[in-house]
């Protein structure tokens, strides 16, 4: 638990010091998901998306984000953003979706 607090500190410092940078704001997002903060994981997320809108792993990211808050819709709308742009969300995670809801067509 402490290391994910240092690592949380570390990051939060990296966005400030660096808030245009995209990669900062996506490290943030997993970290704040770890710690168990949905809202502010999508919320850095997000922004790295924001700041690099080809970005796939951060798309990959937020379908495991929604998944785990049980938005099982928008996290297959993020898989699918991921592959279109030649990045593969886990084979667990989407395993794992189709157990809760069938993909979309």
């Amino acid at each position: 638990k402490q290391s994910i607090q240092d690592n949380l500190a570390e990051q939060r410092a990296r966005v400030q010091n660096t808030p245009g940078d995209a990669d900062a704001h996506y490290r943030l997002g997993v970290v704040e998901g770890r710690a168990g903060d949905f809202a502010n994981a999508i919320r850095e997320v997000q922004r790295s998306i924001e700041l690099r809108s080809n970005y796939g792993p951060a798309h990959s990211e937020l379908a495991m984000l929604y998944y785990q808050r049980g938005d099982y819709a928008t996290a297959w709308q993020e898989v699918k953003k991921a592959k279109d742009l030649d990045s593969t969300p886990s084979a667990g995670l989407v395993e794992s979706l189709k157990r809760k809801m069938p993909e979309p067509k």
